[in-house]
């Protein structure tokens, strides 16, 4: 079944259980978000795609705490929470109520855009909304600017089960964030979802088709770190 973000109860759950449902989860969002911290520019913007409940806003501005991030998400409920997460930085946050497929370039606040980022969210999308967004956000960001994503890869869950078991395993038990979930908990949870992730070879042709520069910062199991440089 398909995540109902517009509900204020599967909103709040999500922020306090279903947002720890993977063990890779913290390691990449450290990389991410030191990738961002460490190169910003003062006075330049981040653009949020998809920031939910504003975790990963928190955890940007704990590293560098100037920073002027723009938050889009199409939730409400999702949006509250962000508000209140990140009262104390007032204005360096910002956030738009939108759906991500209808993004034009005007929504955003006037600015220069060092980088733009998505957690878990672009999975969500059809490849050709992918295509779409990809090619808004090159036209969006500053020469030189990033584009981060970190999300849940397409695999095949079935026919690699044994050895994605093992390495489910190994993570459950070297990782500090336990996850929400065991293995077996987990397949259900994937299957019952109404998304489509990419691959690595359809990220990178999706993005290479819209003019970046296409790295993988971190990939491990399903999920995956990359960056694209305008």
């Amino acid at each position: 079944m398909k995540d109902n973000w517009s509900d204020k109860t599967f909103a709040e759950e999500w922020d306090t259980k279903d947002s720890q449902g993977h063990p890779t989860r913290g390691e990449q969002l450290d990389i991410l978000t030191s990738v961002i911290a460490d190169n910003y520019e003062t006075g330049k913007f981040i653009l949020d795609i998809g920031c939910g409940s504003g975790q990963v806003e928190k955890l940007i501005f704990d590293k560098s705490a100037n920073a002027k991030i723009v938050g889009i998400d199409s939730s409400a409920p999702m949006l509250e929470i962000a508000k209140k997460r990140l009262a104390n930085f007032g204005q360096n946050f910002q956030s738009l109520q939108k759906h991500i497929a209808s993004l034009e370039s005007t929504d955003f606040p006037s600015g220069i855009y060092q980088t733009v980022f998505s957690v878990q969210v672009l999975h969500e999308l059809t490849t050709e909304l992918r295509r779409d967004l990809f090619k808004k956000i090159y036209d969006l960001l500053e020469t030189g600017g990033q584009f981060l994503i970190m999300d849940r890869i397409k695999v095949d869950l079935e026919i690699f089960t044994k050895p994605y078991q093992s390495v489910w395993s190994r993570l459950e038990s070297t990782t500090s964030l336990k996850s929400a979930s065991d293995w077996e908990g987990y397949k259900q949870r994937i299957r019952g979802k109404e998304d489509s992730p990419g691959s690595m070879e359809e990220y990178e042709e999706l993005l290479t088709e819209a003019g970046f520069k296409f790295a993988i910062l971190h990939l491990h199991f399903d999920r995956a770190v990359i960056v694209g440089i305008k």
